[in-house]
């Protein structure tokens, strides 16, 4: 259950980062995904430890 949320949450990170890519000039979406990115780090991160 634990490792397959971490490959999810992944997964959801690249494809936001790719739209981040894509839609570069949109600042407020960038800080949007860039906290989300953040968010899933963290939970990742607790769920590893």
């Amino acid at each position: 259950m634990g490792s397959r949320w971490i490959f999810l949450s992944a997964m959801h990170s690249l494809t936001c980062i790719l739209s981040v890519e894509a839609l570069s000039e949109h600042c407020l979406y960038s800080k949007i995904c860039a906290s989300e990115i953040s968010l899933l780090g963290l939970l990742s991160y607790l769920v590893l430890r």
